[in-house]
């Protein structure tokens, strides 16, 4: 299954374009008019490279597909590593405060989350580019719409 969004293209570049996806808020799909629709929250716009096999041009509303996989796995080191980062700092400091015989365990402990939470990300990021140059990762323009 692939999620599938609607986009326009806002510049070529060979065979990739910037597009501009107009992200909504739920409260576009709710019945209920409470007002909180009105807000400001609710409509944001996001640039993102795609691949372009069908050689969109610029200004063209097109459709954009991502595998659902490739999605969930994102989300899943997205939310996943740093969380583990969290617990395995704060369990290998305290260990370490242990064999060194610190006092203040708890703090060192705190200290070692801290460190590998901080280490975590940098661990995403790197992660975060080696996805970017693996095609099967990308978004990609699937249809121009008329």
């Amino acid at each position: 299954m692939k999620m599938k969004e609607e986009a326009r293209v806002a510049n070529v570049n060979k065979d990739k374009a910037e597009i501009i996806i107009t992200r909504h808020s739920a409260c576009d799909k709710c019945e209920k008019k409470c007002g909180l629709a009105d807000s400001s929250h609710d409509i944001d716009q996001i640039k993102v490279e795609v691949n372009n096999p069908i050689n969109a041009q610029k200004g063209d509303l097109v459709i954009v597909e991502m595998d659902n996989s490739n999605i969930r796995l994102a989300s899943l080191l997205v939310y996943l590593i740093p969380i583990i980062g969290l617990f395995v700092g704060y369990f290998f400091f305290n260990y370490l405060g242990n064999l060194i015989d610190i006092n203040q365990l708890e703090l060192f402990g705190m200290a070692g989350s801290f460190i590998f939470f901080g280490f975590s990300w940098y661990l995403l990021r790197k992660i975060d580019n080696h996805y970017k140059r693996n095609d099967s990762f990308q978004p990609e323009i699937v249809k121009i719409k008329r």
